[in-house]
Parts: structure tokens; sequence; C-alpha cells
């Protein structure tokens, strides 16, 4: 029992306690940082993944409005999915 209470066993004690909190100290800081970063990329995926579904809907709707025009072939009118089936064929 008087091991426990030297000075300098003690002393050893602290110096590693205060060096093990100090690391913890540092584990947690990154930690944070790196709940801090997640946290930012999931909002710019959110607002990517928002950006990409109103292009792709934008997009639908210019081609199917693409195709419901009429388009001159062989001086008849026929509709622009004909026109597009027609071009599959040869």
């Amino acid at each position: 029992m008087q091991q426990d209470r030297d000075p300098q066993n003690l002393q050893r004690l602290f110096s590693m306690l205060s060096t093990l909190l100090s690391m913890l100290s540092t584990l947690l800081k990154e930690v944070l940082d790196l709940k801090q970063q997640f946290s930012e990329l999931q909002a710019d995926h959110a607002n990517l993944s928002h950006d990409v579904r109103i292009k792709m809907s934008s997009c639908r709707d210019r081609l199917a409005e693409a195709e419901s025009l009429p388009v001159w072939d062989n001086g008849e009118i026929s509709s622009k999915a004909d026109w597009l089936d027609m071009d599959e064929e040869t």
C-alpha cells in the first residue's frame, strides 16, 4: 500500500491520466468535426438530388412536348413519334 502512495508513482499516474484526457479531447474534437462534415455532405446530397429531380422532370416534359410536335415528311405532316419510329426502322 505504501508503494501506491509513493509521490513518484502518483505523479506518473497523474501524468498518464493527463495525457489520456488530452488524447480523448483531441479525439472528441475530431469526431465532432467529422459529424459536422457528414451533416454538410448530407445537406449537399439532398440539394443535389432535388436539383437532379427537377432537371429530369423538365427534360421529360420537354421530350414529351418535342415528341408531340408535327414533322414534315415528304410533304405530309406526321407526328414526331411516327418520325422517330421510322428512323429506327432504317
